[in-house]
C-alpha cells in the first residue's frame, strides 16, 4: 500500500525533462543560422557570378566589335594611317610596317592591321602587348593568317581572323572567323564568251563589223597571264565564229576557242570531235567570201574555264538568283539603267544588278543584265558584263568604245508559266552584234577582272568562339 508520500508529483515527474526546450530552442535556431548562412553564401556566390558574367558578355562583346571591325577594314571602309594604302587579301596579311597591315615601330610578329586600328598602352602602340580600347575596361586585339598558304604573287582566297576581346577582372574571349575575298569568283576564259544553243543546230547571230581600226585580244593587258582565247563559243557557233573573226577586226594571236567537252552535258551543245581531229584541236572555216578571198581555215584550242553557269541553264537561273540576292543587299539592284554601271572613275569598280534592259555609257566592275544590254556610242567599261536572260548585245551609235575585261552572253527563260513546270527550259541561241559605227577594243584584262569579281563583297562563312 503506497504512502502519500511514496506518490510522485507531475512536477517531480518532470523533472529529468528540464533543459529540452532549450536545446530544442538551440536545435532550432542552428538549423536557421545554417539556413541563413546559406542563404548568404548562395547570395554571395550569384553576385560574384554575376560580376563575372558581366565581365564575360563585354569580353565577348568586344571580341565581337573587333570582328566588325575587321570585317569593315577589309571591305574597305577604314582609313589607314598613314594614308596611301589600299587595302588587299594580299595586303592584310603582309607584314611590312612601312606599307601594309602594321605601322611602322609595331613589333607585332602578326599581322594586326595597326595602320587601321590604334592599339594603345599608355598612348604607345609600340607594345606587342597592346591592344585596341573600347573604354569601360573593354579592349581586343587581332590576328590575321591566310589558312592555304597562297603564293606571294597571287591573292588569298579567304582569310582568317583571330580576335581576342578582354573584359574587366582578366575576362577573355576568343572568336574567330573565315572571310572569304569574294561571294563569287567567275572563271574568264576570253574577253568574249558565248554560250550557244542546247539543240546544237540553231546558230548565234555574232557580228564584230568588219572595220580593221576594230582590236579585239585575249591578250592581257596587265601583263600578267598568258594569252587567251578572243572568242569562246559552243562547239556548233564555231564556224559561225570564224566568219565574224575574219570579217576585218585585228584579232590576238590565240583566235577561237570552245567551251570544254567535259563541261557541256551530253545531249545538249555538245558535239563530239571526228575521228580526224585531236582531243584539243579542231578547226572553223571561214568561206570564201569572194573569187580572190579563200576561204579561211582557224584553229580552235578547247577551254576548261568554262564557267559552272554556262554549263546548264538550270545552273544560270541559280546564279543569277543568287547574285540578285547579294545586289539587293548591297542596294545594287535596279529594274532598268540608262547611264553609268556604278561610278564614272574606272579605279572605283561596284556591282550592278540590272534585272531588266540597261542602256550602257560605261563604268566598272561586275554588271549582270537579264534583259538587253545596249552599248551607247563611246562606252569604256572595266570589268565584267554578265549579259544572262535575254542574251542580246547591241552596239549603237558612233564613237570609239574601250572595253577591258569580258563579255559573257546567254539567252534562257528565266521564268516561264506554271503549264510548262517539268518541260526542259534550255540555252537558246543568243545575240552579239557590235559592229555599229566607230572603232572598238575588246581586250583582257585580268586586274579588273578580278576587281570586278570582288565588288560582290567579302563574305564571312563561318564564326566560332574557342
Amino acid at each position: 500500500m503506497h504512502t502519500l508520500s511514496d506518490m510522485q508529483t507531475p512536477f517531480e515527474k518532470r523533472r529529468d525533462e528540464r533543459g529540452a526546450a532549450l536545446i530544442t530552442a538551440l536545435l532550432i535556431t542552428t538549423l536557421l543560422l545554417v539556413a541563413g548562412g546559406a542563404l548568404i553564401v548562395t547570395t554571395s556566390l550569384s553576385a560574384s557570378n554575376a560580376v563575372e558574367s558581366t565581365a564575360e558578355a563585354q569580353a565577348y562583346y568586344a571580341a565581337e566589335a573587333g570582328l566588325q571591325t575587321t570585317l569593315d577594314i577589309l571591305r574597305g571602309n577604314g582609313t589607314p594611317n598613314p594614308t596611301g594604302v589600299t587595302l588587299d587579301f594580299r595586303k592584310a596579311i603582309t607584314l611590312d610596317t612601312n606599307y601594309y597591315s602594321n605601322k611602322s615601330g609595331d613589333p607585332s610578329t602578326v599581322p594586326r592591321l595597326s595602320r587601321w586600328l590604334t592599339y594603345s598602352v599608355n598612348g604607345d602602340h609600340t607594345s606587342a602587348n597592346s591592344r585596341v580600347s573600347l573604354g569601360n575596361n573593354s579592349s581586343f586585339t587581332v590576328q590575321l593568317y591566310d589558312p592555304d598558304n597562297t603564293p606571294v604573287a597571287k591573292q588569298p582566297n579567304r582569310l582568317l581572323v583571330i580576335v581576342k576581346g578582354y573584359g574587366p577582372k582578366g575576362a577573355q574571349k576568343e572568336l574567330r572567323m573565315f572571310v572569304n575575298r569574294m561571294a563569287y569568283d567567275i572563271p574568264v576564259p576570253a574577253p568574249i564568251v558565248i554560250r550557244g544553243a542546247d539543240d546544237g543546230i540553231t546558230n548565234m547571230t555574232f557580228n564584230l563589223g568588219d572595220s580593221n581600226t576594230s582590236n579585239y585580244s585575249g591578250v592581257d593587258a596587265y601583263g600578267v597571264l598568258a594569252e587567251r582565247p578572243t572568242v569562246v563559243v559552243s562547239y556548233h557557233d564555231r564556224n559561225k565564229a570564224a566568219i565574224a573573226l575574219t570579217d576585218g577586226p585585228n584579232i590576238g594571236t590565240e583566235q577561237l576557242g570552245i567551251l570544254d567537252y567535259n563541261a557541256i552535258p551530253k545531249g545538249t551543245a555538245y558535239v563530239p570531235p571526228t575521228s580526224s581531229q585531236s582531243a584539243t584541236w579542231i578547226y572553223a572555216t571561214a568561206p570564201a567570201k569572194n573569187a580572190s578571198t579563200p576561204a579561211v581555215t582557224i584553229p580552235v584550242k578547247t577551254t576548261t574555264a568554262t564557267p559552272d553557269f554556262l554549263v546548264t541553264a538550270d545552273a544560270a537561273r541559280a546564279f543569277l538568283n543568287k547574285m540578285q540576292v547579294i545586289a539587293q543587299q548591297e542596294d545594287r539592284y535596279f529594274t532598268s539603267l540608262t547611264g553609268y554601271a556604278g561610278s564614272t572613275n574606272p579605279y572605283t569598280p561596284v556591282f550592278t544588278f540590272v534585272d531588266g534592259n540597261c542602256n550602257l555609257d560605261g563604268g566598272a566592275g561586275l554588271l549582270i543584265v537579264t534583259g538587253n544590254l545596249v552599248l551607247n556610242g563611246g562606252v569604256n567599261f572595266k570589268g565584267l558584263i554578265l549579259v544572262l536572260g535575254n542574251g542580246s548585245v547591241t552596239k549603237s551609235g558612233g564613237g570609239g568604245s574601250d572595253e577591258f575585261g569580258s563579255f559573257m552572253v546567254a539567252k534562257f527563260a528565266r521564268t516561264w508559266p506554271a503549264s510548262e513546270n517539268g518541260l526542259p527550259h534550255n540555252f537558246l541561241a543568243p545575240s552579239f552584234d557590235v559592229s555599229g559605227s566607230g572603232n572598238s577594243t575588246i581586250q583582257s584584262h585580268s586586274k579588273v577582272e578580278q576587281e570586278a569579281n570582288e565588288t560582290t563583297g567579302r563574305i564571312v562563312t563561318g564564326i566560332v568562339e574557342r
